[in-house]
């Protein structure tokens, strides 16, 4: 008998947010969560969101420009844009205690 472990996390799934939004997530490994007795530093929240968020389409400036998925602009969002990083925070949370892939 045995059990499969998927290798494949670490490459992140795709999943939907509002208006065509589309992000790719990728668990954070535990071997890295800094914790504080049940709360989670913001220092690691903020690593967290950048390591996790692997690429995502849809997400445009004011001008209509995509906006490319790099460490600066994650951050920027994290830092603006609370509603979409209760929705990655959410995701990442379902995805780490599922323990396999997302599913849309």
């Amino acid at each position: 008998m045995s059990k499969k472990f998927s290798t494949k996390l670490k490459e992140g799934n795709w999943v939907d947010w509002e208006d065509g939004v589309k992000i790719r997530l990728r668990p954070f490994p535990m071997s890295k969560v800094n914790m504080s007795g049940d709360n989670i530093s913001s220092e690691t929240t903020q690593e967290m969101f950048n390591y996790c968020i692997v690429d995502w389409e849809g997400i445009v400036d004011d001008d209509d420009k995509p906006i490319k998925c790099n460490k600066e602009m994650k951050i920027y969002i994290y830092d603006h844009f609370l509603e979409f990083v209760k929705f990655i925070m959410e995701s990442l949370t379902n995805l780490m205690a599922e323990g396999r892939e997302l599913k849309n």
